[in-house]
This record gives structure tokens, C-alpha cells and sequence, in this order.
């Protein structure tokens, strides 16, 4: 790729994140933006903690960039390629302690367009860190069920904008960063678990967690090992192919990822679009001397 390729290329990119962490920092919530969502496994009363990146299609097309590469979200020290997401692993851990066999996060993240599609993001357990798709799938579920999901996680996400924080999260977070008590109705626990056991995170039964179905939704993290999950973008059943969109990787020391296997076209394309520019501009000048 050359350099003014490049500059362009990191131009684009750097005004689409812009934009992105402009609407998370606005603490504005708007369909299909990307909620991760934080809660303390081990002490399920403790307050719940979500954050708004922005659109999610943004999100997976931009803020790591090319395919492959790697967007570090928190905001620990010495990561420079830390974004301003809003988002502080030590606002976290003072939130909810530090990981640890006695103390264990769990988090997943979802988005989804509540406007009637039924479609949905939704985070799945991945073993490893590979861009290659894990075997199964998210499952995909009939218009009725999506849509129920889809309904939860919009009231999630519209309690960022318009309810009553316990506390905003700390050690300079921003205002898309915020956390709620467990019980409040529209919290991610109250939302997101299962009615019949508060352990398990399946939007009230509306998806499946079976290991054939794409495995549970949300992941624990004790910090003695890397932990994944796998980003899907979900149709209804029936409406086309689950698309795998990356992977999350959360660290011991805290530090959190996205890795995207979404990419900018090939630099061959734009040689292509270039050329074909290029002998149009001929064949204009042509027929106008032709004419003339």
C-alpha cells in the first residue's frame, strides 16, 4: 500500500471513530449502538456496569481498522493504542473488585435494531485467539424470540441515556461509561438473565446457551488467563447466515480488546477504480475533441 494510500485510508478511519466515540462520549443511546456489559458473578446485588461504543457497525468496520488488527479499550497504562472509549479497567475493579477466584466479572456485549428486523449482535465464549470462526454459530431464533431479545438490550441501552445512575463508573471514565444498581428493571442483570436462574444470561430464555447453539453468552473472568467471546451478527432464523465479526480478549492485567476480521477493500481496488477513473477522463476528452 503506498503512502498516500495510506494517509487517506488512516484519514477515513480517524474521522469514523471520531464520530463513534463522539456519540458514545454524549452518553446518547440509539438503535443498534454496542452495549458491553459488566456485573460481578460472585456478588450478584453489587451494582451492574454498561457502556455505550457507538454504532455497532461502525464499531467493527473502524475502531480496530484493518482486518486482524486490534483496538485495546480500556485505559490502562502504557497502551498506546488505547482509544478514548470512556471505559477505565480501574473504574471497573473499584466498582467491583479486581478479578479473582473469589471475585469473578462476568461481561458480554449486544447490540441489536429494535425497530421490528429482529436482528442482533451478541457475544459467544471463543477457546482461543483466532480469527477463525468458532464451530457453531450464535443460533439464530424466530422473529418473536430475536425481537424479545432485541427489546431487552434497547432497554438497556436507553437506560444509559435516561435513568438514574447509582454512580457513574470511576477513574476517569466518561459519561457513556455507567452503572446501575442489579435490581433496577432495566439493568443489564434484570434484562439479560435468565427469570429462573440469575446465573445464567439468556434475555429471559429468548436465547438458547447450549454448546450447540453457539455456547453460553457471557464470560467469567477470574484473572489468571486470557478470556475470549466471539462478536456475531445475528439474523432472524430463517433470513440469511450468522456473520462473525471478531473477537473481545480480556486480560489478567485488565486490559481489554477487539479484534475485527472486518477490512478496507484491497489496495488492487482501488488501482482498479483509479484506472477506470483515469481512462473515462480519456475517453471524455475523446468525444470532446471528436465533437469539437
Amino acid at each position: 500500500m503506498n503512502k498516500q494510500l495510506s494517509i487517506i485510508l488512516a484519514m477515513t478511519g480517524a474521522i469514523l471513530v471520531a464520530a463513534s466515540q463522539a456519540q458514545a462520549q454524549s452518553n446518547t443511546y440509539n438503535n443498534e449502538d454496542l452495549l458491553l456489559n459488566f456485573r460481578n458473578f460472585s456478588s450478584q446485588s453489587d451494582p451492574n456496569l454498561t457502556i455505550d461504543f457507538g454504532n455497532v457497525n461502525t464499531f467493527v468496520t473502524t475502531v480496530a481498522g484493518l482486518a486482524g488488527s486490534t483496538a485495546v479499550l480500556d485505559t490502562g497504562a502504557g497502551f498506546t493504542a488505547t482509544l478514548s472509549t470512556g471505559f477505565s479497567y480501574a473504574g471497573l475493579t473499584a466498582l467491583l473488585g479486581a478479578p479473582s477466584t473469589g471475585n469473578v466479572i462476568a461481561f458480554s456485549a449486544a447490540a441489536a435494531d429494535s425497530s421490528g428486523s429482529g436482528l442482533l449482535f451478541l457475544t459467544r465464549t471463543q477457546s482461543s485467539a483466532s480469527l477463525t470462526p468458532p464451530s457453531f454459530p450464535s443460533a439464530q431464533q424466530t422473529l418473536t424470540a430475536q425481537a424479545s431479545t432485541a427489546e431487552a438490550i434497547d432497554n438497556i441501552g436507553l437506560l444509559t441515556q435516561t435513568g438514574s445512575p447509582t454512580t457513574t463508573i470511576l477513574a476517569g471514565s466518561g459519561a457513556n461509561a455507567e452503572s446501575y444498581a442489579s435490581g433496577n428493571a432495566n439493568s443489564y442483570q434484570s434484562q439479560a438473565q435468565d427469570s429462573g436462574n440469575p446465573s445464567e444470561i439468556d434475555y429471559g430464555g429468548s436465547q438458547s446457551v447450549a454448546s450447540h447453539a453457539g455456547g453460553v453468552l457471557e464470560s467469567q473472568v477470574t484473572g489468571s488467563a486470557d478470556v475470549y467471546e466471539a462478536l456475531w451478527e445475528v439474523p432472524v432464523k430463517g433470513t440469511g447466515s450468522d456473520t462473525y465479526e471478531g473477537y473481545f480478549t480480556f486480560q489478567p492485567d485488565g486490559e481489554i480488546d477487539f479484534t475485527t476480521v472486518a477490512s478496507v477493500p484491497e489496495p488492487s481496488t482501488y488501482v482498479l477504480l483509479v484506472v477506470t477513473g483515469v481512462a473515462g477522463l480519456a475517453f471524455r476528452r475523446q468525444i470532446r475533441s471528436l465533437i469539437a
